[in-house]
Formats: structure tokens, C-alpha cells, sequence
């Protein structure tokens, strides 16, 4: 089952300036808008952002970034307890060489992509797996990944969540596209249950959300601006993402 999931044209004509890694932005800078998948012509920024139910006490992380998000190769990672229904903020930012990614108050962790290329951060996917199996995760078991901000600028409806079923699995893929280069990430992620904890249970990947960015390549690279401000994030469409997730995915 593919949850359904709101999701909506956001304007703004905010005008401010943002922190040491964000950028100014002009008026009518930000227009972000709903895509079904992300374009076949698009590239990735070479890393993934991956939370997920991990196991409870520091066993394992619960966060992690690198060119695989929490499968391989990956040179920050987060140990966090999750609380029922609970949300966790965290923010990312993409310089065009590293990615930073922090969460509450935790010390930032982040991952640099080497050779650098001249891609730009023009749209994200939001990516959510909840995999319903005894003595890990019970059905119901939600797991939900929001973005607040782009740029500092708030935004609304921008969010996966997926629902464990009764039996199998419910993935979940939305994507957006920015008509402004994005530099900052800002929003929450939350897992709720009934019974099991599903961090207590080291139900790790079997509750996942992941972000990636990417560039769309038909943008002319000498639009990028100084500092430059790019997030990557690779995905599929949902159905091709479940299968390959689904054919793949070795919980660890």
C-alpha cells in the first residue's frame, strides 16, 4: 500500500537574510512544487541522509549520512532514543562540497563529496518505509519525515509518512522542486507506536526515512551563487524504489 500523502504549490515573499551557511534571499524568491518522481534527467549530489528506528541505548544509530545514508560508507552518525510521538528537529545544509546535518542539540555530523562537480540543489525527496514483522514493528507504527523550512523560509504540507500494515510493507516517495537554489533544510522527523518500541525492539532499518536532493540538469551552472548551496539527495520513483528496496535492503 502507497500512503497517501497532502502536498502543495508554497510561495512566499518573504525577503531576509540568513545565517553564515544560508543565502539572501529577494522577494518571491521561493516557489516549491509537488513532482511525482524525480526527473530521469536529474543528478545526485553523491550522498543520503537516512534516519531510522535504530536500537535503543547507543547501540547502534538512529542517524546517519554518507554516499549510502546507513548502509555503507557513511562518516557521520546520530545515536538518539526516539520517544513515542515525539518530534525531533534537525536541520541540513549543503555548501556544493559538504553536506552538515545536526539534530536537537547534538554536535553536527556531515559528509564531503569527492571529486566536486558544478551541480546545484534544485528539488528534494522525501523517502518513508515502515516494514510491519513480529517482535520488531507492529502494525500501526507510524514514522514521519517533515521539512519546516527552505532557506530559512517556513513552508507547509512538505512530508512522508508511512504506516506499518497489517502484513508487509508501506513505502512511501514524494518529491519538490525549487525554482531557487537551496542551500538549508530545516524540519522534523517522529515515530509513534501502540506497544512495541521499535527502537527498544532494534527494529532499526525496518522504520526508515531518507532525504535526498538533486540537481535538475537543464539549470545552466554559471547560475550558481556565492556561497554556493546545493543538497543531493538520490531517489526513484516510488514504485522502482520499492522494489529495489524491497530486493535489496538488508536490515543492519
Amino acid at each position: 500500500m502507497i500512503a497517501q500523502n497532502q502536498s502543495m504549490l508554497v510561495s512566499t515573499t518573504l525577503s531576509l537574510t540568513i545565517g553564515s551557511f544560508w543565502l539572501t534571499q529577494p522577494a518571491n524568491a521561493l516557489k516549491l512544487e509537488p513532482i511525482t518522481t524525480v526527473p530521469s534527467d536529474s543528478t545526485s549530489l553523491g550522498w543520503k541522509l537516512e534516519g531510522r528506528a535504530g536500537v535503543f541505548g547507543g547501540a547502534d544509530y538512529e542517524f546517519a549520512i554518507g554516499q549510502n545514508g546507513a548502509q555503507a560508507d557513511n562518516t557521520g552518525q546520530v545515536y538518539w532514543d526516539w520517544e513515542n510521538d515525539v518530534e525531533v528537529n534537525w536541520f541540513l545544509n549543503w555548501d556544493g562540497t559538504t553536506a552538515l546535518f545536526s539534530v536537537e542539540n547534538i554536535d553536527p555530523v556531515s559528509y564531503s563529496v569527492f571529486p566536486n562537480s558544478d551541480a546545484v540543489f534544485e528539488g528534494f525527496s522525501l523517502f518513508t518505509v515502515a516494514k510491519t514483522e513480529t517482535g520488531f514493528v507492529e502494525p500501526e507504527t507510524e514514522i514521519e519525515v517533515a521539512v519546516n523550512q527552505v532557506n530559512g523560509i517556513t513552508v507547509d504540507q512538505i512530508f512522508s509518512k508511512s504506516v506499518a500494515p497489517s502484513n508487509g510493507v508501506d513505502l512511501n516517495l514524494l518529491a519538490w522542486t525549487s525554482d531557487t537554489l537551496i542551500s538549508s533544510l530545516t524540519g522534523t522527523a517522529r515515530m509513534r507506536w501502540n506497544t512495541l518500541n521499535p527502537n527498544q525492539a532494534q527494529a532499526r532499518s525496518r522504520l526508515d526515512f531518507q532525504i535526498v536532493g538533486f540537481d535538475l540538469d537543464s539549470t545552466p551552472k554559471t547560475s550558481i551563487p556565492e556561497p554556493s548551496s546545493a543538497l543531493s539527495f538520490l531517489t526513484l520513483g516510488v514504485f522502482a524504489l520499492g522494489r529495489l528496496w524491497m530486493k535489496n535492503k538488508t536490515v543492519i
